[in-house]
This record gives structure tokens, sequence and C-alpha cells, in this order.
């Protein structure tokens, strides 16, 4: 099953997700035990950007969190499919060990082997976010990141 995300996806009371079909950022892929997303942006930034707002998604709702605080990122690899892994690992370490919600991300700068960039949110409040999945790590199943007629597209499986 495929469920998808676009860049105004909205949670109801029920948790049941509205989609505005006016640009597509991310679909959700149900893999056995993981869960994934097949990711697009128009530039690799904003590829990255979008990635970054999939993972988001499947942790919480992200209208719940304020923009009240902000963290540099820095990260390197030896490949593009390595650096996207590292990027949305380092997102998971910056929740797990600081209890850090992202809202929003700055993409500073981006090669083939690196990301500089600013995240903003705010720290984790278990009254006010709810948790919906807990994701364990991304994983290099399936991964891929290419470059077509229309721009970018990745895959990620995440380990749950």
């Amino acid at each position: 099953m495929v469920s998808e995300a676009w860049s105004e996806l909205r949670y109801k009371h029920e948790g049941t997700r509205v989609l505005n079909r006016s640009m597509r950022k991310f679909k959700f892929i149900d893999h056995t035990a993981d869960m994934g997303i097949l990711v697009y942006g128009e530039t690799l930034s904003l590829l990255f950007q979008h990635a970054a707002e999939g993972l988001l998604h499947i942790i919480t709702d992200p209208e719940r969190i304020r923009e009240k605080e902000s963290r540099e990122i820095s990260v390197r690899a030896n490949g593009l499919e390595e650096l996207l892994v590292n990027w949305l690992n380092e997102l998971l370490y910056l929740f797990e060990s600081g209890g850090f919600l992202f809202r929003r991300f700055e993409i500073l700068d981006l090669g083939d082997s690196f990301i500089e960039a600013v995240a903003f949110g705010e720290i984790y409040d278990e009254g006010h976010h709810p948790i919906l999945r807990t994701i364990k790590a991304t994983t290099y199943h399936l991964l891929h990141v290419t470059r077509g007629k229309a721009g970018w597209e990745a895959q990620v499986i995440f380990d749950l």
C-alpha cells in the first residue's frame, strides 16, 4: 500500500491525511516491518529537504512543531546515496539524543559528498508532540538517488 504526501500534508483528529496535490514532495512506501519514502525534488537541495520532511511526517505531526530553535548540521559522505542516509540519520540522532524535532530546513551548501544546513524546530514535549512511529535508522536497503528529466528522485527505507 502506498499513501501519497504532498506539500500541504495535514493530519485530522482521527489521524487521516488530507492531501493538497499542488506539488508532490514525497510518498510513503510500506515495506514489510519497515517504512519507506519516495522523494522528489526539482533540485538536489529540494530532494534533501523533502527527504527530511518525509522522515518528520513518519515520526510526528509537523504542524505541532514550532520554530523556536535552530541547529546547524554538517554531514560528509563518499557519494550522494551515502550522503542522504547520513543526513537523515543525523536528523534522527538529533531527535534521539537531544529531543530536537525539526519543522523546516535551510540547505546552505550541498555537493556530492557534503551538506551544510540549518534545521529549525523545538525540543520534544510529550504533551504537545504525538510520536506516530519510532524510527531506528535509515537503511541502505533499496536505496537510490537519481536525476531525471523532471528533477531528482530518491527512495529511502527506514528501519522501524
